[in-house]
């Protein structure tokens, strides 16, 4: 029996790094091609749209360069360097509702939500009024929510966990007078 971990019926890992260097190998060249063609003046824009199978189904992969020189803005143009494109300013990301289970269990208050796409990196908490503050921001998602803390229980009492996604936030509570 092969040492090989078992990626998916009838493949190996062998296999999938062949096909991936295929892959690869295609892009590579036609990136070295497009460049020529740019330093050797044959063309100021390269579109390349190819489509590799690799047993797997087709995959699509799209390619452009334009180099501009400063003689294209005129004489008042901008200095020489990397050309950016006009970018359009997009509209925020909306945030989404953070639903959490929330427990008491024991002397321990628990909090757990999914939030797919987000490292603990992007997570904030705050605090307002009595109120848990969570806001998170990653994978082109953003997340807010506003949640009630037991009376005596602080930011600076609640351990963070966020692991695939599924942010765990517990604190002890404070003793009964």
């Amino acid at each position: 029996m092969s040492d090989e971990k078992n990626p998916g019926p009838g493949r190996t890992t062998a296999d999938i790094e062949l096909r991936f260097g295929r892959l690869l190998s295609a892009l590579g060249s036609a990136l070295s091609d497009m460049t020529s063609r740019l330093e050797s003046g044959q063309s100021r824009e390269i579109r390349r749209d190819q489509t590799v199978d690799l047993g797997m189904g087709p995959i699509r992969t799209e390619t452009r360069i334009r180099v501009r020189y400063a003689s294209d803005f005129g004489s008042a143009g901008p200095e020489p360097g990397p050309v950016h494109e006009e970018t359009v300013e997009k509209p925020p990301v909306p945030a989404r509702p953070i639903q959490a289970d929330i427990a008491t269990v024991g002397r321990t208050w628990q909090l757990q939500a999914d939030l797919p796409g987000v490292s603990e990196e992007d997570l904030t908490l705050g605090f307002d009024a009595g109120d848990l503050l969570i806001s998170a921001e990653g994978s082109g998602r953003r997340y807010e929510g506003r949640f009630p803390l037991p009376p005596g229980v602080g930011l600076a009492d609640i351990r963070i966990s966020l692991k695939s996604g599924i942010l765990d936030l517990t604190a002890p509570l404070p003793e009964a007078p």
